[in-house]
C-alpha cells in the first residue's frame, strides 16, 4: 500500500504538466535577468548616469512621493507641518533620457566641435519644478532713516546666484521650497498688515512691500524679493546704499520661527482632550461655561499676536537700543573724567535689553555699587538708580542723556 503511494506521488511530481510549469518559471526569471543584465550594460556604456530607483530612494528620504498613475508626483509644501497656505507645492519626478549623442565632442560631419559640447547630466532623475517656484526668493526687511539703514536681515537667500535648470535635484527642490516659504511669510504679513489698525498709522501695502512706521522718521519695509533663474533680476527694489550696520540674525531668526510657531499651533491641540469636547479647544475655553466667564474674558482669551505685531515690536526694540548705544558712545567720548563704562547683557531679550553703566575717576576707588542700570524696551526706557529709584523715560534720546548727565554731576560731587 505504501509503495503504491509513493510511486503515485513521484508519478505527479514528473509528469509533463509539472515539467512544463516549472520549465517555463525557470526560463521566465531567467529572461528576466538577461534583460536586466542588457540594460545595466547598455547603461554603462552610454552614459555614466546612476541607478534610477537609488536616486529614487534617495529622493524618497527626503522629499514626500506618491505615485498617480503613470507619474511620479513630489510634495513640497509644509501642509503636514500645518501650513495652510493655499499655493500647492506639487513637482514631478521623470527619468533623465539616455542620448549616446550628447557630449561626444563631434559634429555631424565627423569632426571635433568644442564649442557645441554639451555636458551630460549627472543624474538619473529628472525634477520638473512648476514655473512659479522656479528661481530664487527672499524677504528683505530693513529699518530705514530718511536714506540710511540702521538695519537689514535676508530671510531665506540661499545663495548669491538662482539654482540653474539642470543643477542638482536636491538643489533645486531645496530653492523651490525656500520660494513657497517666503511666499507664505509675506502672504500672512500682507494679511496681517491689512487687518491691523490699532496703530496711530496703519501699514502700508505697495506691490510686494509692506512699510510701517515704528518712530517719527524711522520705517520698517519688508519686501518680498524674486528673481528668475535666467537673469536673476528683483522683482521688489533694494537699496542702492550700502547698510551701515550688519546682518541682523535676530530679526531673520524670529520670522522663521514666528512662521513656525503658526503652524505648530495649527497641528498641535491642548492636551488632554476630553472624549466629549471639540478637539482644539483650549483648556480655557472648555472651562468658561461651567466658570462663566464673563464677555470680556472670552475676548481676551481669543485675541492673539500677530506675526507683524511682534516684528515690530522687535524693530522698535533694535532701534531704541541703537539709539541708547550711540548716547553711550558719545557721552563717554565727550565727558573724559569721570569715565563712563558700559556693560552690555550678554543674555537678552528679543524686546528686552539690560546696560549697566559704571563711573570711574583717577585717584578715586571704584564705587561698590552700579550707579545706574539702564533697561531697553520697545518704546521707553527705565533707568534704576544707585538708590533704587526706577525712573521711566520715553523714546526721546535727550532724555537719557539728561539722566546720565545728572547722574555724572552727582558722582563728581560726591568724589
Amino acid at each position: 500500500m505504501w509503495s503504491y503511494v509513493n510511486h503515485l506521488i513521484i508519478y505527479r511530481m514528473v509528469s509533463p504538466q509539472g515539467l512544463a510549469a516549472a520549465s517555463s518559471v525557470l526560463i521566465g526569471g531567467a529572461d528576466r535577468l538577461r534583460n536586466s543584465l542588457n540594460e545595466a550594460k547598455s547603461r554603462s556604456s552610454l552614459s555614466s548616469l546612476p541607478d534610477f530607483h537609488i536616486e529614487l530612494l534617495r529622493l524618497r528620504q527626503n522629499w514626500r512621493l506618491r505615485k498617480v498613475g503613470n507619474s511620479i508626483l513630489g510634495d513640497l509644501s509644509y501642509k503636514t507641518a500645518g501650513s495652510r497656505f493655499p499655493q500647492a507645492g506639487i513637482f514631478e519626478v521623470t527619468k533623465a533620457e539616455d542620448d549616446p549623442g550628447i557630449g561626444d565632442g563631434k559634429d555631424d560631419h565627423g569632426g571635433s566641435n568644442s564649442q557645441q559640447t554639451i555636458p551630460k547630466p549627472t543624474s538619473a532623475l529628472r525634477v520638473v519644478v512648476p514655473n512659479e517656484l522656479q528661481g530664487i526668493s527672499y524677504i528683505q526687511v530693513l529699518i530705514q532713516k530718511d536714506q540710511d539703514i540702521l538695519s537689514m536681515a535676508n530671510i531665506g537667500l540661499l545663495g548669491p546666484a538662482p539654482a540653474p535648470a539642470e543643477a542638482q535635484w536636491q538643489q533645486r527642490l531645496e530653492a523651490a521650497q525656500n520660494v513657497l516659504f517666503c511666499r507664505e511669510l509675506f502672504f500672512v504679513l500682507a494679511r496681517e498688515a491689512v487687518c491691523l489698525n490699532s496703530m496711530p498709522i496703519p501699514p502700508l501695502i505697495v506691490g510686494n512691500q509692506i512699510t510701517s512706521t515704528l518712530f517719527p522718521g524711522i520705517l520698517l519695509i519688508i519686501g518680498l524679493c524674486h528673481g528668475d533663474a535666467g537673469n536673476g533680476r528683483d522683482d521688489a527694489t533694494q537699496p542702492s546704499k550700502a547698510p551701515k550696520m550688519d546682518h541682523n540674525h535676530v530679526l531673520e531668526h524670529s520670522l522663521h520661527q514666528l512662521l513656525r510657531e503658526v503652524h505648530r499651533q495649527n497641528c498641535s491641540f491642548p492636551l488632554p482632550h476630553p472624549s466629549t469636547a471639540p478637539i482644539g479647544v483650549s483648556k480655557r475655553r472648555r472651562l468658561a461655561g461651567p466658570l462663566a466667564y464673563e464677555r470680556y474674558t472670552l475676548l481676551q482669551m481669543n485675541k492673539k499676536e500677530m506675526i507683524l505685531q511682534e516684528m515690530i515690536r522687535q524693530a522698535q526694540h533694535v532701534v531704541l537700543r541703537l539709539r541708547t548705544m550711540y548716547v553711550l558712545d558719545t557721552l563717554a567720548r565727550e565727558i573724559k573724567d569721570p569715565l563712563i563704562v558700559a556693560h552690555w547683557a550678554s543674555l537678552n531679550a528679543v524686546t528686552h535689553s539690560c546696560v549697566r553703566l559704571n563711573f570711574l575717576s583717577s585717584g578715586y576707588d571704584m564705587t561698590t555699587r552700579t550707579p545706574l542700570i539702564i533697561h531697553v524696551k520697545e518704546k521707553s526706557l527705565k533707568c534704576i538708580l544707585k538708590d533704587g529709584k526706577a525712573i521711566h523715560l520715553s523714546y526721546e534720546p535727550q532724555e537719557l542723556r539728561d539722566i546720565i548727565l545728572s547722574q555724572v554731576m552727582v558722582f563728581t560731587y560726591i568724589n
